[in-house]
């Protein structure tokens, strides 16, 4: 039991320095220690699944080593800043005042290509319109444009939408969520009667979409219900 604690320890931090190696690329948009218990938890608990020779109880205590471990590196990262950086690294700079850092870029290994690629997943065909460009730990990449490329803010239209809230899914896959029937203090009989004046009912309705002051959003009918 004592070789099975000690061997998940040492997979967990082995894995972690292993990214740490690999970049932030490689990790997608988990930080290290999440992608680490991820990997770990689904080879841990298919080992027992595959051979009925080892008991599974050493598959659900190495889980519970992996989770306890994740939830204790949290608590102390937050006390540790310094930790933390250690572990899931810093932000990386690749374009700062509309130039490329090329030394960074190349520490990350991150090509122009990828960098490009990035950019038009964000809609941003040019990267003259970049100002600066931030590789987060997670390997996602923020952008900010420059004033001149960026799109105007309603606040310097003069043009200000009242804020209504969060739009919630009081129907969703056709079934009612009570939850944020609650959460607006809506009963069943007015999500019906609101629906009704659009001509449906909640049996007919696919999604509804209702903002925080309670006014419906969107609507979609369910196919073949008329």
């Amino acid at each position: 039991m004592g070789i099975v604690l000690i061997r998940s320890i040492i997979l967990y931090l082995a894995i972690i320095l292993a990214l740490r190696l690999m970049g932030k690329r490689q990790m997608g948009e988990l930080q290290p220690t999440e992608f680490v218990i991820t990997l770990l938890i689904a080879e841990v608990a298919a080992v027992p699944m595959q051979s009925n020779e080892i008991p599974m109880a050493y598959g659900l205590i190495s889980i519970a080593v992996l989770v306890s471990l994740e939830v204790i590196l949290s608590t102390v990262s937050l006390k540790f800043p310094a930790l933390n950086e250690l572990i899931s690294g810093r932000p990386s700079i690749v374009v700062e005042n509309g130039k490329i850092c090329q030394r960074e870029m190349e520490r990350q290994r991150f090509t122009v290509s990828d960098l490009c690629e990035e950019l038009r997943l964000q809609k941003v065909s040019r990267l003259s319109d970049v100002s600066y460009a931030v590789l987060e730990t997670n390997g996602r990449l923020s952008v900010f444009l420059r004033p001149q490329a960026a799109p105007p803010t309603r606040g310097e239209t003069g043009v200000v939408a009242p804020d209504d809230g969060v739009i919630r899914l009081a129907v969703s896959d056709g079934k009612v969520n009570e939850r944020v029937l609650e959460a607006l203090s809506m009963t069943r009989e007015q999500l019906d009667r609101m629906l009704r004046e659009r001509g449906q009912t909640v049996e007919s309705t696919y999604y509804c979409s209702i903002d925080g002051k309670g006014n419906l959003v969107e609507l979609m009918e369910k196919e073949g219900s008329d």
